[in-house]
């Protein structure tokens, strides 16, 4: 990401789409590239789009009044003059930052849950980067649950000159460093364990090593809430069927065996597969060496404790 400061230093105008799964570090990566471009006198400027309901244009409001302090553009409705008129007024608003303050970095974070205007004049500003001395960092989840239409199309559509940087989980040293970070004397056994269960995610590394600390050895591990929070609001987008099913198959094995799931649940095989295919799409569960298992230990685990004792104690019998 660095050398699209060199380009927009050199009056060239890049975009960069940073793409994972909740806690993965998005905001984290693209801080840090804030940061960096900082240090060397690039003027930053942030928007971001929240889950609540917001007016219209709301992320790109943020941003302007962060990058010029005010801005004459009524960013509410898309004008009396028609939306080109209104995007056109924004390309000029950021040539007039640029001829003011040089260099830039516009940041948009969350856009997944951005409006659709919004996401209008990103398709827009992105298509004319190349006249602006700028880059453009946008930040998103890829989980196709978790993207409106609008958003799936924008990502869909972006031309090959955004650079993407899809992000995975931390690897087994990463994972360490960042336990080590939190309690510097954890045992490597908790280590491998939390790496397991996370997949290296992480805010989900973060909340299970914090949960530890609070709790003090205990036998097992019980889901952070934070977790909790962020798979249960995965979980709650696929449909009622698919949910059933995983929670079924919680009880089961971190593998799931879709002929063993067609018997105890009554379900054609047929059924069971299309289910399972709505949920790897939603990437809860991935393929690994020819098996279907659950993307990381924490959701099978999420899964479990989120139903009653009596349902549970039956599923096993």
């Amino acid at each position: 990401m660095l050398a699209l400061l060199e380009e927009a230093r050199s009056g060239r105008g890049r975009a960069a789409l940073v793409l994972g799964e909740a806690g993965i570090g998005k905001t984290r990566l693209t801080e840090a590239f804030a940061a960096a471009a900082a240090q060397v006198g690039i003027r930053v400027a942030w928007g971001r789009c929240t889950d609540a309901e917001s007016p219209a244009y709301w992320p790109w409001r943020q941003l302007l009044r962060a990058l010029r302090g005010t801005t004459s553009l009524g960013l509410t409705t898309d004008g009396t003059g028609g939306r080109d008129v209104l995007f056109a007024s924004v390309a000029n608003e950021l040539e007039q930052a640029a001829a003011a303050v040089g260099p830039m970095v516009l940041v948009l974070d969350d856009i997944h849950w951005a409006d659709s205007s919004s996401l209008a004049l990103i398709r827009f500003v992105v298509s004319a980067l190349p006249d602006l001395p700028a880059v453009l960092v946008l930040t998103a989840r890829d989980d196709p649950l978790e993207l409106s239409p609008a958003a799936a199309d924008l990502l869909r559509d972006l031309p090959p000159a955004v650079q993407r940087i899809p992000l995975g989980g931390l690897d087994s040293d990463s994972t360490r460093a960042l336990v080590k970070g939190m309690w510097d004397v954890a045992p490597a056994t908790f280590v491998s364990e939390v790496h397991h269960r996370t997949n290296g995610n992480p805010f989900f590394v973060q909340e299970v090593t914090n949960l530890r600390l609070l709790q003090g050895e205990r036998p097992g591990f019980a889901v952070p809430p934070g977790v909790s929070q962020v798979v249960g609001r995965r979980l709650a987008r696929l449909s009622q069927a698919a949910h059933a099913l995983l929670a079924v198959s919680s009880v089961i094995d971190d593998e799931l065996d879709p002929e063993l799931l067609a018997l105890i649940t009554g379900r054609s095989p047929e059924e069971v597969g299309r289910l399972l295919d709505e949920s790897e799409r939603a990437r809860l569960v991935v393929r690994r060496e020819e098996a279907l298992v659950f993307a990381h230990p924490l959701i099978r685990e999420t899964l479990y404790e989120t139903q009653s004792h009596a349902a549970r104690s039956e599923l096993h019998a």
